[in-house]
């Protein structure tokens, strides 16, 4: 009897040995898939950023074309209003006699 109960012990170590090394075999594999995801996702995220940065690019020199033709209108405008102004003048001013 105490054979038996020697050998079931045994068995029982021998058992918990396997599943000790499959339950690290395991590990490994999922830790070397959720870094595979990982690199995965973190090339995806560059590879947004790089788009996102190219089309920043674009739209920050639109708006900086149309800020600089704001201000050429701007000018042009105020040019006006001084000429208008000018002539208003002109025209308001009295001869004297």
């Amino acid at each position: 009897m105490e054979k038996k109960t020697q050998e079931l012990i045994d068995q029982i170590n021998e058992n918990r040995k396997v599943d000790d090394s499959f339950w690290s075999k395991f590990q490994e594999a999922l830790n070397m898939k959720v870094l595979q995801c990982c690199q995965k996702i973190e090339e995806q995220m560059y590879g947004i950023y790089e788009e996102n940065n190219i089309l920043i690019h674009e739209n920050m020199q639109e708006l900086s074309q149309v800020l600089k033709r704001i201000s050429q209108l701007s000018n042009e405008l105020q040019q006006a209003s001084q000429k208008i102004a000018s002539v208003y003048k002109s025209f308001c001013v009295q001869p004297e006699l």
